[in-house]
């Protein structure tokens, strides 16, 4: 049995993590583009695995030359690789493995919570099985999982949070705020004004709390308060640093979100609509703002968090409520290989 796992960037990489870490390093290959911090984290995480990086983001220059020079030629190159190795299933959670996969006829799914048009028919063609949040309204040509894609490491079975991390920053549980800066250059953002984040500092920085930031642009850096914390990824455990934090802030929808499944009161200030966010919404733990917003929403919801659900209970509810993701996947990986 060879299995491909095909990883786009972070929050790809955590999703399937758990599930790599099932399998024996001789029976699965793992893929990934040159992007952000994702290869170190990788290798760091994942010690020993077969890692294949196909693509380097540092041609990403604007919507040409992301066509052209990623995300095309990585199609053809994971052709290749795919034929070159024969793999016997592959399973991603975007759509470039998964058409060079139907390509060479090779069995593949994939699990998406972005059903943006373009990707997602290109799944629809692709895949053998497209799977959603079941909390998605019904689209044709797919399936449902019941939970969100963050829970499959997120989940009290597989995160358990460590104080320790605080002493490495000199930081007290629910005395900061943890923030999060994407960088807009990358396709889910290219539509999104730049530096969401850096424009409100300093009025953020007017709040009591200590500010902990997580920079995707790094070259950023200097242009932030100088009292800030700015992290240096990839950090040994940045979800119990998000845990411990009075409140969570992104301008990228997928740290949000995580937020909110540890049971922190979290903002998404950026723009993309996506179902799994309205889960989050509606379940009283996310809030999405326009960025002129984001410092009366902060305010508010420091001064009535005591209004809000305990932390450790809102997450045994959605243990109760949602379905083990991680095990979700091995099952299927196993259907496909004919383990079971």
């Amino acid at each position: 049995m060879k299995i491909l796992i095909d990883l786009y960037h972070i929050p790809q990489f955590n999703f399937f993590k758990n599930t790599i870490l099932n399998l024996d390093k001789d029976e699965v290959d793992l893929c990934c583009i040159n992007r952000g911090r994702l290869v170190k984290i990788i290798q760091k995480e994942c010690p020993g695995y077969n890692l294949i990086v196909l693509g380097d983001y540092k041609h990403n220059k604007g919507r040409f030359s992301m066509l052209f020079r990623i995300m095309i030629p990585r199609v053809y190159a994971l052709h290749r690789m795919i034929r070159r190795n024969k793999y016997d299933f592959v399973i991603t959670a975007h759509y470039q493995a998964n058409l060079a996969a139907k390509l060479n006829r090779i069995p593949n799914i994939a699990l998406i919570d972005d059903p943006r048009k373009i990707a997602f028919d290109i799944d629809k063609f692709s895949t053998n099985e497209l799977y959603i949040p079941c909390f998605s309204n019904d689209i044709p040509k797919t399936r449902k999982f019941n939970a969100l894609k963050e829970w499959a490491y997120l989940s009290p079975k597989y995160f358990k949070p460590n104080p320790e991390i605080l002493h490495v920053y000199s930081l007290k549980p629910k005395e900061y705020i943890f923030i999060r800066e994407v960088d807009t250059s990358t396709s889910n953002y290219l539509s999104q004004d730049k530096d969401i984040i850096l424009q409100q500092a300093e009025k953020i920085s007017e709040l009591p709390q200590k500010i902990v930031l997580s920079l995707e642009k790094k070259i950023n850096k200097p242009l932030y308060p100088a009292d800030w914390i700015i992290l240096e990824e990839p950090v040994s455990d940045i979800h119990s640093l998000m845990y411990y934090s009075k409140l969570v802030i992104s301008s990228g929808d997928s740290m949000a979100r995580e937020g909110s499944m540890l049971g922190v009161q979290s903002i998404y200030c950026g723009e993309r609509e996506m179902p799994a966010n309205h889960v989050l919404i509606e379940k009283g733990m996310l809030t999405k703002v326009l960025p002129e917003k984001l410092i009366d929403s902060c305010r508010e919801i420091l001064i009535n968090d005591k209004q809000f659900m305990d932390q450790d209970k809102f997450r045994i509810k959605l243990e109760k409520d949602w379905e083990d993701v991680t095990n979700f996947l091995i099952n299927k990986i196993k259907m496909y290989t004919k383990q079971i």
